[in-house]
């Protein structure tokens, strides 16, 4: 089953106050250089009612490491690349199959953010009026093969991207 990424609006909160807003299918440039890398761990929990959330307590459930890389455009850096291909899903198979893709990238997407704001590796602003705007990339198109721990996800391009930009600053 292909999955084409197309991303409308999401809201997030980061270090205090953020917000989301997403355009799709950037293209890839010669430009985008990889700064360094860093893992990503996502954790989620189930509510009763069926919606999947990001959570911390006790009652975790792990479903996926991602790898993201910092990427720059011209001679600044601009935000994070989600490598799609390293995505590990561990936890409860009927959870992780329950949970869409497009879900999924949008909590990845969030947790990217969260912990390269935490890593310090994209300067964030303290005025909330004036927040710095971060974005990550990922495939436009991928295939998700389903089976509990054992699904993967494949890009079925690499020239066409979905971006997510954040508005972030870190109130202390």
């Amino acid at each position: 089953m292909k999955l084409a990424l197309t991303i409308l609006t999401l809201i997030a909160i980061i270090g205090g106050s953020t917000s989301a807003q997403t355009t799709a299918e950037a293209t890839r440039t010669n430009n985008m250089q990889i700064i360094t890398s860093f893992p990503v761990q996502l954790s989620v929990a189930v509510a009763p009612d069926g919606n999947i959330y990001p959570s911390r307590g006790s009652d975790i459930l792990i479903i996926c490491v991602g790898h993201y890389v910092l990427v720059g455009e011209g001679g600044g850096t601009s935000g994070y690349s989600l490598a799609s291909g390293s995505i590990e899903f561990r936890g409860d198979d009927d959870v992780i199959d329950a949970i869409p893709t497009n879900r999924l990238y949008d909590l990845l997407t969030w947790e990217t953010v969260n912990e390269g704001t935490r890593l310090g590796l994209i300067p964030t602003s303290t005025d909330c009026t004036m927040p710095a705007h971060i974005k990550v990339y990922s495939e436009s198109c991928v295939t998700r093969t389903r089976q509990g721990s054992l699904s993967t996800i494949t890009p079925c391009t690499t020239d066409q991207l979905s971006t997510w930009e954040y508005a972030v600053c870190a109130s202390r």
